[in-house]
């Protein structure tokens, strides 16, 4: 996508929330800054940004929020699937 981005290959970017444009919030801020340096600005459907100075603050936070959610699942899953293949449940 940040290719297409530079190259102005694409003309707009709809994304639901800002923590489906990109798993970690670094890459999240990076997409949109870019974005907005080629002329556009990424368009967020269900929670819209706007020029108020808060929005910034609050997408930091629902990324780090999402992102740690991530990785815990991770680490859920990652002991489930142990759990079931020390029981012989799972194959390595």
């Amino acid at each position: 996508m940040r290719t297409a981005v530079q190259g102005c290959e694409i003309g707009r970017v709809l994304v639901t929330v800002p923590d489906r444009l990109a798993h970690n919030r670094v890459h999240q801020m990076i997409l949109v800054e870019e974005s907005a340096q080629a002329g556009y600005t990424a368009k967020f459907l269900d929670c819209p940004m706007s020029d108020e100075r808060h929005d910034p603050l609050m997408r930091r936070i629902r990324g780090g929020a999402a992102e740690h959610e991530r990785t815990s699942t991770a680490e859920r899953m990652r002991r489930g699937r142990l759990t079931k293949l020390r029981a012989g449940q799972l194959l390595p």
